[in-house]
């Protein structure tokens, strides 16, 4: 676990006796007696440090949002170290630590972008500290257009990246006299008249303002930043750090010019299109977490979710138990969707102690987004990682439940976070493809009464080598398109009433409907499932859309049409959460089964007829491929009984091969047991099902391992 520490507004005095914590009325207690914002944060500071290092929890990082100062006072920046002694350099080296400026940390009237503004507030980078671009100072840019000052920190564990942004350029700054003041105003300040002086400071007084603003170039050097370390990194939470709110964190108004960051809807796109996860600031002195979603202004595709953190100031502590900073704890895995937990860490007195595990911990998700019924990723793989991290899967998901792959391609590679892979392989990559392959196969095979290429490609087909009486709906959505590029019929439809509504128990169909729509010289996929078992399933047949994507978009080439592959969205009616292992692909003796020379494979080794090693290893598969497990599968238990029955018929077809021993007619018995024993299970009905599953569990698994030991007795080998 990544844990940072978020510090903000210490409001640090040269002189201690302008931060004691104690109402003076009187002064009948010496300053040096009492204590300060200072000594209770560095007392706090050491006993956070006890407990991090006495429980072993690690801290990551620490971050400083602004404001490390009072009023721009030099000697509170020389504090500083001596604040966080405790932590740094003991538990958490000085160039892991994030510092931004606050408005109270420029020199108050001196000029935006100018080296004397950041004269003080600079010299923390000589402690080692990671700081924001800071305008005037740094090159906006090396000569060969990277960027030039570091301002991103990535975790240990590579769980997130911050980057530090600077929004204090504008603040403490003066106004320029008027024009037609300007001629006039060396006159006026000489005119030694006390009222035109006084009206003088007055009018000074006004023109002095207090901009938040995030310049061009902060945010362009912040985007290469990010950039250049998530190229590095892969895909990990991103953390934005700035002095300055972005939405209002109370309901009690500050009133004056510029309360907000001027260039707030600017700013928000930025984040949006930055794909920030979380925000954290300062600058209101108010502790208050939230979730901000924001749809970018000038790209309606920069759509982002993020967590908010407004921190306490740190200087304002006093008996009450108000926080002087914070502790957020992100997940090593699936950080965007695993959860983001915050502890507010309350003052304590010198020697005293705090227990991180008993302190109050809020947990917040940036995927909630299911719960209202939609979630939303650059890729496949970004959607995926909310999906299989939601908290309480079975009932988090609203209906229904629209996920949206901005990328569609991204969808034929498998998720890094794919659940319960069969153990039997060892390319996760391939056994993806295989199973895509078999499900976008033109041909169901006599194993299995469907599967979606066969009703998308071959609907209606009434022959297994489907000769005749079948439409290929791939091909008529693309000739629509060509025809039409604005059509709304680009439609395949999965559900066969002939065939689904017979009244015999038979799969139907989860997958019903797929739409192509092309919009902006790109193809979109739309799809409708009535029930969707989404940690395991929804990469399969988001896999499945993409691939049906890419084939039309070949079609439409073929026809003289060229367009790209846009997104994938998917509309699940039954959202479903299952837990136990995947069996998405028809069982090994079912595919043997209906190409019969692969049952060879099988039973010509039975009679010496071929390499009994590999028969040993494809009998193993076959029986054990689709084996029992205690959970049952996400998907439903696969029961080969055509491939059963097959072989049992192939195996009485070979006694004509050579010499029958009772093993071999003990392999026929067993099988015939076992093929007995499936079909009950089959028959039984969904309300039977809870019953009889239990039966065929401890059934099945002992019948398998006999029908292995007759077949090793016949090759003359011992078990594997």
């Amino acid at each position: 676990m990544a844990r940072i520490l978020h510090l903000s507004d210490l409001h640090l005095h040269g002189d201690r006796e302008d931060e004691l914590i104690a109402d003076n009325k009187q002064k009948a207690v010496p300053a040096s007696a009492q204590a300060s914002a200072g000594d209770r944060m560095r007392s706090t500071l050491e006993a956070l440090a006890r407990a991090v290092i006495e429980d072993e929890l690690g801290l990551d990082c620490i971050v400083i949002s602004g404001d490390i100062v009072d009023r721009d006072d030099p000697k509170g920046f020389v504090r500083l170290p001596e604040i966080l002694a405790p932590l740094v350099p003991d538990v958490v080296p000085p160039e892991r630590v994030v510092v931004v400026p606050g408005n109270h940390d420029v020199l108050r009237g001196a000029p935006p972008s100018s080296p004397e503004r950041y004269e003080d507030f600079v010299q923390l980078r000589e402690h080692g500290y990671i700081t924001p671009l800071l305008e005037g100072i740094d090159p906006l840019e090396q000569t060969d257009g990277t960027a030039a000052q570091t301002t991103t920190l990535t975790a240990v564990d590579e769980s997130y990246i911050i980057v530090a942004i600077n929004s204090a350029d504008l603040c403490q700054t003066d106004l320029p006299i008027e024009t037609a003041l300007e001629s006039r105003f060396d006159q006026l300040q000489n005119a030694g008249n006390p009222a035109v002086t006084e009206l003088l400071r007055a009018w000074a007084e006004r023109g002095e303002v207090d901009i938040a603003w995030l310049g061009q170039h902060q945010l362009r050097h912040a985007a290469q930043a990010l950039e250049s370390a998530s190229t590095a990194l892969g895909a990990p939470l991103r953390i934005a750090v700035m002095h300055h709110q972005l939405m209002p964190v109370g309901t009690v108004p500050e009133i004056k010019p510029y309360e907000s960051i001027l260039n707030l809807g600017e700013t928000l796109d930025w984040l949006a299109m930055q794909r920030i996860d979380i925000a954290l600031h300062g600058h209101k002195h108010v502790s208050r977490p939230f979730t901000l979603s924001h749809r970018g202004l000038t790209s309606v595709e920069a759509e982002q979710r993020m967590l908010v953190v407004s921190a306490p100031s740190a200087g304002q502590v006093d008996n009450q138990g108000s926080p002087v900073a914070r502790l957020l704890t992100i997940a090593p895995v699936a950080p965007r969707t695993a959860g983001v937990t915050i502890v507010d860490i309350k003052p304590v007195g010198p020697g005293g102690t705090i227990d991180i595990g008993v302190l109050p911990t809020a947990k917040w998700f940036l995927n909630d987004d299911a719960e209202r019924g939609r979630i939303v990723g650059a890729t496949a793989q970004d959607v995926h990682e909310r999906i299989v991290s939601l908290p309480t899967p079975h009932n988090a998901a609203a209906l229904p439940l629209v996920c949206v792959v901005i990328d569609g391609k991204s969808a034929l590679s498998i998720p890094p976070l794919y659940p319960d892979l069969p153990s039997t392989e060892s390319d996760p990559q391939a056994w993806f493809d295989r199973t895509i392959g078999w499900w976008q196969s033109p041909r169901a095979g006599r194993g299995a009464s469907f599967n979606h290429g066969q009703r998308i490609t071959a609907y209606g087909s009434i022959d297994p080598d489907l000769q005749t009486g079948h439409t290929n709906q791939l091909k008529e959505a693309a000739r629509a398109l060509a025809d039409d590029a604005d059509t709304s019929r680009a439609v395949a439809i999965l559900v066969e009433p002939s065939a689904d509504f017979s009244g015999e128990k038979r799969l139907f169909p989860a997958f019903v409907l797929v739409q192509f729509q092309v919009r902006a010289g790109l193809v979109h996929v739309t799809a409708y499932f009535r029930k969707q078992e989404m940690p395991h399933w929804w990469p399969i047949n988001v896999g499945e859309l993409a691939h049906l994507q890419a084939r039309l978009i070949d079609d439409l080439v073929a026809r003289g049409k060229h367009y790209d592959a846009g997104s994938i969205t998917t509309i699940t009616a039954h959202p479903a959460f299952g837990r136990g292992t995947p069996r998405v692909q028809i069982p090994d003796l079912d595919r043997r089964a209906d190409k019969p020379i692969r049952l060879l494979e099988l039973i010509m080794p039975l009679y010496g007829v071929g390499d009994a090693k590999k028969a040993q290893q494809a009998w193993s598969v076959a029986l054990s491929d689709w084996a029992p497990t205690e959970k049952a599968p996400a998907d439903g238990d696969p029961v080969p009984v055509f491939g059963i029955g097959q072989l049992i018929e192939a195996l009485r077809e070979a006694r004509v091969i050579g010499r029958n021993t009772n093993d071999h007619g003990e392999l026929e018995e067993q099988l015939e047991s076992l093929l007995m024993i499936c079909e009950r299970y089959l028959k039984a009905t969904d309300e039977d099902r809870a019953t009889a599953r239990p039966l065929w569990l401890a059934a099945v698994p002992g019948r398998l391992d006999r029908i292995g030991e007759v077949v090793d007795r016949i090759l003359g080998l011992t078990p594997n």
